[in-house]
Formats: structure tokens, sequence, C-alpha cells
């Protein structure tokens, strides 16, 4: 099977495919690229992450393209565009649409545990106990959570003055934060950081995390632990919407 790899542009996009070496490439627009996916099952876009590691305007644009592919059925893998720039420095190739799509390719060729499975997930929360209704000086933190229809609505903020914020390295649950309007963070001393500022002027602070990653409460509950601060924690489960 024949693999696709894209450096995914604002205006243009550079391709190249091939199995076990880069057999062709290039560079086509937006328009085009949908024709030259089609007749390939794997799809390896390169993810665009800021150089702190956290998410940017430009990863959400990839990521809703990604999803057109799923609804495509297709296999898609991301992969760190930072790994491809160091390589595309190296070479004198900077802003190469064409290099850097080829680099993804290879990358992936040679190592496959570079690419992290883009797919769609699903949520099953505690809701039976309600859910958090931001308003003044609230917070929210949604951790490794996808906002699914059933999660959004309940989700919105009811006051200027309410803040929200989601941390994930899943690039699906991090896109479907960044669609209900949270704040998306992918490095973790920068959410620590984002909650002990917040404290100051929040007294209240809902905790939507998924239960897999509870081990991580602890160190978000020892920065609040202080004097008038109430706290309420909501357990989700996740889960592949296809199994």
């Amino acid at each position: 099977m024949t693999i696709i790899a894209v450096d995914y542009g604002k205006v243009k996009c550079g391709y190249a495919v091939g199995t076990l070496f880069v057999a062709e490439s290039g560079t086509v627009s937006k328009k085009e690229l949908f024709e030259k996916i089609k007749a390939h099952d794997k799809v390896i876009l390169g993810l665009p992450l800021s150089m702190s590691g956290n998410y940017s305007s430009q990863t959400f644009e990839v990521l809703q393209f990604g999803l057109k592919l799923l609804d495509l059925g297709k296999e898609v893998y991301l992969v760190d565009e930072r790994l491809t720039t160091k390589m595309a420095k190296t070479y004198g190739k900077i802003d190469d649409d064409r290099f850097s799509a080829e680099q993804l390719l290879l990358t992936f060729i040679q190592n496959p545990a570079t690419g992290t499975k883009f797919s769609k997930k699903t949520t099953e929360c505690e809701l039976d106990k309600g859910v958090c209704k931001l308003e003044n000086n609230q917070t929210l933190i949604v951790f490794e959570v996808p906002i699914d229809e059933k999660l959004g609505p309940l989700l919105r903020v009811d006051s200027k003055d309410a803040a929200a914020v989601g941390f994930s390295r899943d690039p699906y649950t991090a896109y479907t934060m960044f669609k209900n309007g949270l704040f998306v963070l992918r490095v973790w001393d920068d959410l620590l950081s984002w909650v002990e500022k917040k404290k100051i002027e929040s007294r209240q602070f809902c905790i939507i995390i998924n239960v897999d990653f509870g081990h991580f409460l602890s160190d978000i509950l020892e920065l609040l632990m202080q004097e008038n601060i109430q706290i309420r924690t909501i357990f989700c489960k996740t889960k592949d919407a296809c199994s």
C-alpha cells in the first residue's frame, strides 16, 4: 500500500508518495490535493506545533483537514513537523513544501512510531451529578477529555469573567476543546503555570478529567489547596468512536 505524506499549507501543499522511498513528490493547490489523496488509503500529515511544543492556529487548521480525510475513510497519522523543520534548516530548504512532505514520508517509513494515529473519540461523564456552569470568577479545567456533542452544550461560559482551559496531547481531543472555545495547552508545565495564575482571581474551579489520567490530578489539587477555593471534580471515560 502506497502512502502519501502532506505538508498542508495555507495556499499550497507539498506531497510525497511512496512505500520504501519517495516515488513521487511535488506541490499542488488545496483544490488539487484531494485528487492526489484519493488513490491512497494512508495519509501522513505534518502537525505544526509552536517551538514550545504547544498548539497553534495552524495546528487546528491541519486537524480540521484531517477530520475531512477521516470522513472519507482514510487512515490518518500525524507527525510532529518540528522533526522535519530541523532537517529543512540543515539543508537550506526552509519554506520548501515539497521537501517537507518528502521528509515527513521518510520519517514515517523509517520509524512509524513517530506518527500519532488520528481518530475520533467519544466521552462518558458523571453527568448525573450535574455539570459545571461557569459564571463570574469561575474556572474550568478539562484534562484529556474530548468535548463531544453531549458534553459541549453543557460547558458554555456564561460570563466574560469566567475562564476555561483544556489540556491534551491527543490531537483529536485538543481539536474538540478548541472548537468549543477553550484555550488549549499541550505542555504540562504551561498548564500548571496557567492554574497558578488563575487561582489568584478565581474562587471556584471545576475539573473535568479523564479517569485514565487521574494520577495527574494531585498536581493540580496541590496548587489549589488554599482557603476559600471551591473545587469540583467530574470524571469521564474516553474511547475510540469506532469501538
